[in-house]
């Protein structure tokens, strides 16, 4: 129940969803009888989503260095597209998937990701920026030991979270 002398009643701090309301009018003679329910959807901005893993991988391919690199992030209730930047202005990424890899490709490699999840009402404020780890496989074709997920390799500090990589291929050519 809202009592108010304005003819509006703002809200804030809804979660999603979808909310009845009824009005009537009041004076020193007495109320009126409610207005028919009407139905307001509230769909606000959605939380900021969390990188979970942000990873370059190197190698060598007849001499030539390659890379792939590959983010993943937590979905987020009510996100229609994510946008994952590599500084405040370069966009790299606006879309619905959460996860993006490129192989042969620096597209998605950069020292930090900053991402936020949008949808029709708004996006969500910016994350913190992740740092991107670095797995380097060395000569392709030749055996190395690969760090599992969550393992921290002798040869590569600093990957823990980040997962481990799958051995790539040089392309034809």
């Amino acid at each position: 129940m809202y009592t108010t002398v304005s003819t509006q009643a703002p809200r804030s701090g809804m979660g999603f969803g979808t909310y009845d309301y009824q009005v009537r009018s009041c004076n020193e003679a007495g109320c009126g009888a409610f207005s028919n329910v009407l139905q307001v959807r509230s769909v606000p901005p959605p939380r900021t989503p969390t990188i979970q893993k942000s990873l370059q991988t190197r190698w060598t391919c007849a001499g030539k260095v390659k890379v792939a690199c590959q983010i993943e992030w937590k979905a987020e209730l009510g996100a229609s597209r994510y946008e994952v930047r590599s500084t405040p202005e370069r966009v790299v990424y606006s879309g619905p998937d959460t996860s993006v890899s490129k192989a042969h490709s620096s597209i998605y490699c950069a020292p930090t990701h900053i991402i936020r999840a949008c949808n029709e009402t708004g996006c969500s404020a910016d994350s913190a920026p992740f740092a991107q780890g670095l797995l380097d496989l060395g000569e392709a074709g030749i055996p190395r030991r690969i760090p599992a997920p969550g393992v921290v390799d002798s040869d590569q500090p600093g990957l823990e979270g980040r997962g481990a990589a799958a051995w790539p291929s040089c392309p034809a050519g």
